[in-house]
């Protein structure tokens, strides 16, 4: 299998390299193995005292670092830099609470719960922030006080070898982290292996239910973060204006390749007009074109796969009677620029209300009242993010509180913080991620007794 650099913008090959072969993978395995028996063993103090060199290298080689992601996948490099700099945030984040997160849970004077790491953990990692997911995984499981294999994913290696040089230069000691470039063969073999105790995985719900039904064979832990389809809803008593903001934001960001984007607008018939006019005001406004132009607000598509997926969804909505008011094709002499898209009219029968939507396309349905606006949201089989949005805090209280999504928010973007946790329901996901939940769901719950 190879990993492969493929530059969005040219179409031409950067950088090649051939999965990992298994004599040297069976020694990669071993000095994880061998660095488990360690690690585990050390502090939470000494654990955690990698994290301060992890954010200083992050956020001197941010630019670089963004550069590298901007040629592999097309991110806009201020949205890459803005990428590198969460990644120094989180580690700031644990670095500060680490030793909170693992205490035990008490139950009384004579018993506690204790978490205790479970091994080597797996984490496939996609291409889409291809060095927040990896931190946002792996940071939790290493200072819990296990050890990761990390697979990320056939477009990005450069991204992959640039994270592994940012551990070894921290200091991190070998077989802690370990990048392997590994073939689907291999995935299998490792989740079948005796010495792989977890897996993680982010990525499409696809890859989650056959890395599940794998893992379910060998009783192995898995989390995962898989697709969204967020609903973002508008009723008559939101505040316009921060409603457009951060649904552009949320829509458009990383060209609309995000799972936790708004990818269903919703939106209340009292503000429809005002809403649709002003959102197709600032798409029409944003700069489509090199990512690695400071200005650039849309750069390509990650793969001219993914381009041709965005431009059926587009078609099929069309012709089931949407409007595009704007964008709805390529850019003029590229294969891999979706212009920024508007649709109205939309429906359920459309792709746009059914699939993911990975790619930088609004779509915005009217409703009339806030039952079906609930009964919309609702009406997928994901359940990663919603958003809502009023100044009536009833209202929107009682909203939120009919959603089924993991992560709701209330007039704010849909995110992942390493304050809270983060994960879907549905074919969204399994488990959480970040938080205290982060540095647990990769160890053992071990009921103890406590004589002292």
């Amino acid at each position: 299998m190879k990993y492969t650099s493929v530059s969005p913008l040219t179409q031409e090959v950067l950088f090649q390299t051939d999965s990992i072969n298994d004599e040297d993978l069976e020694s990669c395995i071993k000095k994880s193995h061998s660095a488990f028996t360690i690690w585990k063993e050390t502090s939470i103090e000494q654990r955690k005292s990698i994290l301060p060199k992890l954010a200083q290298l992050l956020k001197k080689r941010k630019t670089d670092l963004a550069k590298i992601s901007a040629v592999e996948m097309g991110k806009p490099i201020t949205e890459g830099i803005a990428e590198v700099e969460k990644c120094a945030v989180l580690c700031e984040h644990y670095y500060t609470h680490a030793e909170v997160y693992a205490q035990p849970t008490v139950f009384d004077s004579q018993y506690s719960l204790h978490y205790v790491p479970m091994g080597i953990i797996l984490s496939i990692m996609p291409w889409n922030f291809p060095y927040w997911q990896v931190f946002r995984a792996v940071i939790p499981a290493i200072i819990a006080g296990n050890v990761v294999l990390v697979k990320h994913a056939p477009n990005v290696p450069q991204c992959a070898l640039a994270i592994a040089h940012l551990f070894a230069d921290a200091g991190v000691e070998e077989g802690i982290y370990s990048n392997v470039f590994l073939s689907y063969e291999q995935i299998n073999k490792l989740i079948a292996d005796k010495r792989i105790q977890g897996v993680s995985l982010t990525g499409s719900t696809k890859a989650g239910i056959e890395v599940a039904t794998r893992s379910a064979q060998y009783l192995k832990k898995v989390v995962l973060e898989l697709g969204g389809s967020d609903a973002f809803i508008v009723t008559q008593h939101a505040n316009l204006d921060s409603a457009i903001k951060v649904c552009m934001r949320s829509r458009f960001g990383n060209c609309g390749q995000s799972c936790i984007a708004a990818k269903r607008i919703l939106v209340q018939a009292e503000v429809a007009q005002p809403f649709i006019n002003a959102l197709l005001e600032q798409i029409q406004s944003l700069k489509v074109g090199n990512p690695l132009v400071e200005d650039t607000q849309i750069g390509p598509m990650a793969r001219k796969d993914l381009t041709e997926v965005a431009m059926l969804q587009i078609q099929d909505a069309i012709e089931k009677g949407a409007l595009c008011l704007t964008g709805g094709k390529l850019k003029e002499n590229t294969s891999n620029f979706v212009l920024p898209t508007l649709l109205t009219h939309v429906n359920l029968s459309m792709r746009v209300m059914q699939e993911e939507v990975f790619a930088p396309i609004a779509s915005v349905y009217v409703f009339d009242n806030i039952q079906e606006a609930i009964e919309v949201a609702n009406h997928t089989e994901y359940g990663l993010g919603a958003s809502v949005w009023s100044q009536d805090r009833e209202e929107a209280a009682y909203i939120a509180s009919k959603l089924l999504a993991g992560n709701v928010f209330i007039n704010g973007l849909v995110r992942s913080d390493p304050k809270y946790p983060f994960g879907g329901i549905k074919l969204s996901g399994v488990g959480k991620e970040l938080s205290y939940y982060g540095m647990q769901e990769f160890c053992y719950p071990i009921l103890r007794a406590d004589l002292t």
